[in-house]
């Protein structure tokens, strides 16, 4: 990873405009290139501290990790540039990504469409599979036990509907609230860091346990690789040596193998 920092101080990093949860705030902005959108999306901030999150990194960490596991899904980039928010300036990781919406295209988040167009009662794992995309569904909750997402909210998935108005549904993104989550400098923290936890997430479809959403899989041939070779492990933090200790490279890939082991093992 080159270490030379990117100069994107003339983006807009507001403060006042922000995705806020319950963990923090995540500031994003975009620029356009080669007339498509390049979004931008910083890690946990705060005025005083500036960056402290590693969410970008999870980011890029769970973009690789699906190309080995063959799972289509927008595509992160991981850009180390000097920035400027609101009056401070600094250098931070952010994590790039490309429009996935055609021009031919609106987009609607998933919570709204399916408020919009339910049938009573019905749920949301119910509503996904009757407008056919029940296989999404289930690679989704496979994805969130592994990486152990904690924020796949209503607007994590997106509703792509073109002029016919005929639907697809959005790659999988915004991942970065997964894997160990923080603290990947802090030896102490990474090594008593229980890889089979299991806290409620932040989950808009089906139960909020990650583990207890597998259940609900009942074709489980769908994914196609559930094993991590040392190439693929190569692949995935090839480009982070520098950039997070080798203790936190290995509890990550620890946590991969061992949750993938238990998947299997269903």
């Amino acid at each position: 990873m080159n270490k030379k920092p990117v100069d994107l101080t003339y983006l807009k990093f507001n403060s006042k405009r922000y995705s806020q949860n319950l963990y923090g705030c995540y500031l994003k902005s975009y620029e356009m290139k080669d007339r498509k959108k390049i979004y931008y999306k910083m890690s946990n901030y705060d005025s005083y501290r500036l960056v402290f999150g590693y969410e970008s990194i999870n980011e890029y960490i769970v973009s690789r990790l699906l190309d080995c596991l063959d799972i289509e899904h927008l595509v992160y980039n991981l850009v180390y540039a000097r920035v400027k928010v609101d009056n401070n300036e600094f250098e931070t990781y952010l994590c790039a990504s490309r429009e996935f919406k055609k021009n031919t295209e609106r987009k609607e988040a998933f919570d709204s469409y399916y408020e919009i167009n339910k049938h009573g009662n019905e749920s949301p794992v119910e509503f996904i599979k009757r407008i056919g995309f029940e296989d999404y569904l289930f690679k989704m909750f496979f994805i969130d036990y592994i990486i152990f997402n904690r924020d796949r909210h209503g607007a994590n998935v997106e509703v792509l509907i073109d002029r016919n108005n005929h639907l697809r549904l959005s790659p999988y993104f915004d991942n970065g609230m997964s894997l160990l989550l923080s603290d990947y400098n802090n030896q102490s923290y990474v090594k008593s860091y229980d890889i089979y936890k299991s806290e409620p997430a932040n989950n808009f479809f089906g139960t909020r346990s990650t583990f207890e959403n597998l259940k609900f899989i009942k074709n489980k041939s769908i994914i196609t690789k559930d094993k991590l070779s040392d190439i693929d492990f190569q692949y995935i933090f090839g480009d982070l040596i520098d950039i997070i200790p080798k203790y936190t490279m290995k509890k990550i890939k620890l946590f991969l193998k061992e949750r993938l082991r238990v998947w299997r093992n269903l």
